[in-house]
């Protein structure tokens, strides 16, 4: 069961709510077919969409309204996208368990906001809509102090370490995951290339209170990188899709790859450098992912908390700036926007550093 919410831009404008609930047809346990049923078949969604009109009505205005600091508009929030995914509960028609008849209840909120920077994607996720609709007001409150006013780089920033901060280094994560997947990659399997860092794959949150995915195979989890070595996860023969990850879609009517990924990206910990320059999120373009693996982030930064922001560029293969991680700093924490990911912050050489071993291009925009 899918809810959707989409408002426009505009505080008090209607929002757009739409439902579908699908029962999907497995054959030796692999899903063969879909079909969509009226929302009254699954008694657990009227409950689920009193849940979402009241969470909705709790936060969201406060979102459209914009995000401000001492009344000067710092981000003003664009649209919200907002989808609630659970399955039936085993029982007569789904009426037993979880939130009335609904179980592995998963909720996930996406909100544009344009700032002076740029367009930026904020997130959250988690099992409720009320809690997931407050972290993702608390994330826009604190991009709003990050922009509380703009600097020119300072003297010499060139010259000291960088320090992704988890929304950037997520994207950095979400990268090397699609590159590891691209068939050039297959010769990569068991050879050690990178610092004992590590890269999992987690069950997507349509399969959390499964035992295997919509192909019937296992949900376990893949690792993609272990400890520096790469340790790519076997595939269908049909189709390509990494085993355990196969999700079906209904308006393709096959099986597809899940989206979004669930990523956990782990390494050895390291002190941030109090000198560090801080990529503290990544802001919006037309492109990140390009032609020959390589990727370009555009990137929200500072030099030190509490100072103004100014804006990079990073461009470089995935797994060549994976090369060059010093290790994570920090606590792993949740990001939520093009992939959710679990990571803490990394540290990466200064740019002219990064610049000499050929590895990424930085520069102020």
């Amino acid at each position: 069961m899918t809810a959707v919410l989409t408002p426009p831009a505009g505080a008090g404008a209607p929002a757009r709510r739409t439902a579908d609930v699908l029962r999907l047809v497995r054959e030796e346990g692999r899903v063969r077919s879909s079909a969509r049923v009226p929302p009254g078949a699954c008694p657990g969604a009227a409950r689920l969409g009193a849940a979402l009109e009241e969470a909705v009505a709790r936060h969201l205005p406060a979102l459209l309204a914009g995000l401000a600091e001492r009344g000067r508009p710092e981000a003003v929030c664009q649209s919200v996208h907002l989808t609630v995914l659970g399955r039936a509960a085993d029982g007569a028609g789904g009426v037993d368990g979880g939130a009335g008849g609904v179980v592995g209840l998963s909720v996930r909120a996406l909100a544009r906001a344009e700032t002076a920077a740029g367009p930026v994607l904020l997130g959250a996720r988690g099992a409720e809509p009320a809690p997931v609709l407050a972290r993702l007001l608390d994330g826009a409150a604190e991009l709003a102090g990050h922009l509380a006013r703009r600097e020119e780089p300072p003297h010499g920033w060139r010259r000291r370490p960088l320090l992704l901060r988890p929304p950037v280094a997520a994207a950095l994560a979400a990268g090397a995951r699609l590159a590891l997947e691209a068939p050039a990659a297959r010769g990569l399997d068991g050879r050690r290339g990178l610092p004992p860092l590590s890269l999992a794959e987690l069950p997507p949150d349509v399969h959390r209170e499964a035992a295997v995915d919509d192909a019937g195979a296992g949900l376990a989890r893949h690792l993609w990188i272990d400890r520096g070595r790469f340790a790519l996860p076997a595939r269908e023969p049909a189709g390509g899709l990494p085993v355990g990850r196969a999700v079906w879609d209904h308006d393709l009517a096959a099986l597809a790859r899940p989206a979004p990924l669930r990523l956990r990206l782990e390494s050895p910990q390291v002190a941030a450098p109090e000198e560090a320059v801080e990529l503290v999120r990544c802001l919006e373009g037309l492109r990140r992912y390009h032609p020959g693996g390589r990727m370009s982030l555009r990137c929200l930064a500072r030099a030190a908390p509490g100072h103004g922001w100014f804006a990079v560029r990073l461009g470089g293969t995935p797994l060549g700036l994976l090369r060059a991680v010093a290790g994570g700093a920090g606590a792993l924490t949740d990001t939520c926007a093009d992939q959710d990911v679990r990571s803490a912050s990394l540290l990466l050489p200064a740019a002219e550093e990064l610049e000499r071993s050929s590895r990424a291009s930085i520069s102020a925009l």
